[in-house]
């Protein structure tokens, strides 16, 4: 496994959930169908990826656009599934079309050349408009008619070192390797990322073990990661080499921080590299995970499309906190579960459409430090706190979709060690920090980057500062309902 520095580029903004909610307001227009039920089964991923081209990226209010200078050069621009197929090609009936890793000269015409050209052509343009570079999505398959019974290791590895090359021209340093025919195969992902480190050591793999959204076996009433074995050992083998792992699609809001947590639970435990938690970003944030955000201005009828500020605040405390490989996890027996009963329109996942649905994840966890003390009632909100590399702590209380509504936030008491600065994401009553040493505390809102003197605030007694969180309220208010984020400054 490549060792990756924490600055590298491994923070995306995907345009998959903005590719489905395009192609939707499209046919909403053209009155096709009602409204919130275009995502479900594969009609939603069909259209999706058929809004993928140059307009769609590069266009008025395109995919390139989106957001503002100072988070588009923190991202990559992920170019999701669509790119490299013909127009009105799918998997359920033209599933060997996918894999080529070409641009598709349909779909982009004004890049021109050969692939390598045209490719680099699309990466600086990518850059002109601000991100880092584009990483491009790839099934976990060549796009070759021997594709779905033949397994070659010579043949895939002269296909993918062509291709690799032609990245490598382009400067292209991401590819986000998803679903195909060798999804579950841990020797073609491995061979993939092994030929990546030899042809181009740059380059960074993203793997996965392509699931449902939902934890489990449903069909046995199941609900953790961990009842599902054959799951967890394939994640236990793809993590040994893999640049980035990444926790997977969940449903869309309701039960998607469970769920993700839950993941996490067992991956941080056997990944030895970097762990992408994609849209859960302020879980990402508090837990050193890098980044693989789906949430913009295209969806802002979701409830992550209405906290579109958690992008600016988890990306600032990455500044400062950047997202780290390995280290060691601590997870609580005690686990909450959420639940949540999907209406038609509610999520593109069909089968749970209609059905109380259930995730269960640890009450608290921790990273590279111990497990914090939490005081809390039954609604008390998910608890997760980290010990960064580099001299930073953070904590987190994630609600849950079972008790959104419920204001209660828990008081916790965690062990620094010589942290100097804390992030806190979420509603808390009150933080303990023992082990604190400071004359000065200074709070700095990761929204607004305003900072504050709150040392008279602080209680000092038994070796441990308490910080009251209320009186910081109105200081801390942002114009979304993102939740609240900031950081505590020793000095």
């Amino acid at each position: 496994m490549r060792i990756l520095k924490a600055n590298e580029n491994i923070n995306y903004w995907c345009t998959w959930l903005s590719q489905n909610k395009l192609f939707e307001q499209d046919a909403l227009k053209a009155e096709k169908r009602p409204q919130n039920t275009l995502f479900e089964g594969d009609q939603g991923a069909k259209g999706a990826r058929d809004v993928l081209c140059e307009k769609t990226v590069f266009g008025e209010n395109g995919f390139a656009s989106q957001w503002n200078e100072e988070i588009r050069k923190s991202l990559l621009l992920m170019l999701d599934d669509g790119w490299d197929v013909d127009y009105n090609k799918h998997p359920d009936r033209n599933l060997t079309s996918f894999g080529s890793l070409q641009l598709n000269k349909q779909r982009f015409p004004s890049f021109k050349g050969d692939n390598a050209q045209r490719l680099k052509q699309l990466n600086d343009e990518v850059k002109r408009s601000g991100w880092k570079g584009v990483g491009l999505w790839v099934a976990a398959q060549p796009a070759s008619p021997t594709c779905p019974t033949e397994y070659d290791e010579r043949t895939l590895k002269e296909y993918y070192a062509e291709r690799i090359k032609q990245i490598r021209h382009a400067g292209i340093t991401y590819l986000k390797v998803d679903w195909g025919k060798y999804e579950h195969s841990a020797d073609f992902r491995r061979l993939l990322t092994e030929l990546g480190h030899e042809l181009y050591p740059e380059l960074i793999i993203e793997h996965a073990n392509c699931c449902p959204p939902v934890n489990g076996i449903m069909s046995d009433g199941k609900i953790r990661c961990s009842d599902n074995k054959a799951h967890i050992s394939l994640t236990r083998k793809i993590c040994e080499f893999a640049d980035v792992f990444r926790s997977y699609d969940v449903t869309d809001d309701k039960l998607s921080a469970a769920s993700t947590l839950d993941r996490l639970s067992e991956i941080l435990r056997c990944n030895n590299g970097f762990t992408n938690c994609e849209d859960e970003l302020l879980i990402g944030a508090a837990l050193g995970c890098s980044l693989g955000i789906m949430r913009s201005t295209y969806a802002t009828d979701t409830d992550m499309g209405k906290r579109l500020n958690e992008v600016t605040a988890a990306l600032r405390w990455q500044q400062i906190a950047p997202p780290f490989a390995g280290g060691e996890l601590h997870a609580s027996n005690n686990t909450l579960t959420d639940e949540c009963l999907f209406a038609e329109g509610e999520t593109w996942y069909s089968p749970i459409i209609g059905k109380i649905t259930k995730q269960a994840a640890p009450a608290v966890m921790a990273r590279n430090t111990n497990l914090p003390e939490v005081t809390s009632d039954t609604a008390s909100p998910f608890v997760i706190a980290c010990k960064h590399p580099d001299c930073a702590y953070s904590i987190a209380a994630v609600k849950r979709y079972k008790y959104k509504n419920c204001a209660f936030a828990p008081s916790i008491a965690c062990n620094i060690e010589n942290a100097d600065k804390i992030g806190v994401f979420g509603s808390f009553e009150a933080v303990k920090l023992i082990g604190a040493k400071a004359k000065l505390i200074t709070v700095t809102n990761l929204y607004t980057n305003e900072s504050k003197d709150v040392t008279q605030n602080a209680i000092f007694a038994n070796g441990a500062i308490t910080l009251p969180v209320k009186p910081l309220n109105d200081f801390l208010s942002v114009n979304d309902l993102s939740q609240p984020a900031f950081y505590l400054a020793l000095q």
